[in-house]
């Protein structure tokens, strides 16, 4: 159960009431950067799958990953949305991922989360991320 302070959050808010899919990206990463679990994890689907470069995980394996990271110094850019199949009930956001890792590695990933209307509300049900290599001239 989410603190009074937690569901008050605006990543929170935006969870319940935005049908705007950039919008509730970038307050899943304002999340992750403020490390409210809680917030992030109102985004997700309980049946949410993510594939990345560990493997596909639920979202108690996502929730996990997650907070063993530090996202401050992780940004995202060009935001980009378009509906997936018949109607207006699901949508894919891609992105790219920049920043560094504690460690000083560089971040360099593509990513894309499909957004479903489930219940009057908008939830990740997938997404991936790819780091992107460099391929040379």
């Amino acid at each position: 159960q989410p603190s009074a302070a937690t569901a008050a959050s605006p990543a929170a808010a935006a969870a319940q009431a935005t049908d705007n899919v950039l919008a509730n990206e970038e307050a899943v990463w304002d999340a992750l950067r403020r490390k409210d679990w809680d917030a992030f994890a109102a985004f997700v689907a309980d049946d949410q799958i993510e594939v990345g470069p560990s493997g596909v995980h639920d979202k108690a394996a996502t929730l996990g990953l997650v907070k063993r990271f530090d996202f401050s110094n992780v940004k995202i850019n060009e935001l980009r949305a378009m509906g997936v199949g018949a109607g207006d009930e699901a949508k894919l956001v891609t992105y790219v991922v920049i920043g560094t890792a504690p460690d000083k590695t560089p971040i360099h990933e593509r990513a894309a989360t499909i957004w479903a209307l489930r219940d009057g509300r908008w939830r990740a049900v997938f997404h991936q991320s790819t780091p992107v290599r460099d391929t040379g001239p």
